[in-house]
């Protein structure tokens, strides 16, 4: 099993054409990657093998921040 993580970026030229892609594939499945997939565009996909932890509401940030903290202090030893 595979957890999926998104950071996407992009060239701005691609940005200010991304809202005016028109896609029938985007609000079936509800992925908007693929407005660009189905438009002929590339998305570049990497595994790592890093333990993630999610920040969804504003109690989840405390959790967050140690993780970083911790990771950060493992980096300096």
């Amino acid at each position: 099993m595979y957890k999926n993580i998104r950071l996407c970026g992009c060239k701005r030229e691609l940005l200010l054409k991304y809202v005016d892609i028109d896609s029938t594939l985007e609000p079936t499945e509800d992925l908007e990657q693929l407005r660009l997939l189905q438009n002929g565009y590339d998305i570049q996909t990497i595994m790592l093998n890093y333990e993630s932890v999610e920040v969804n509401i504003s109690e989840d940030v405390n959790g967050g921040e140690s993780i970083m903290r911790q990771d950060t202090s493992d980096e300096t030893r």
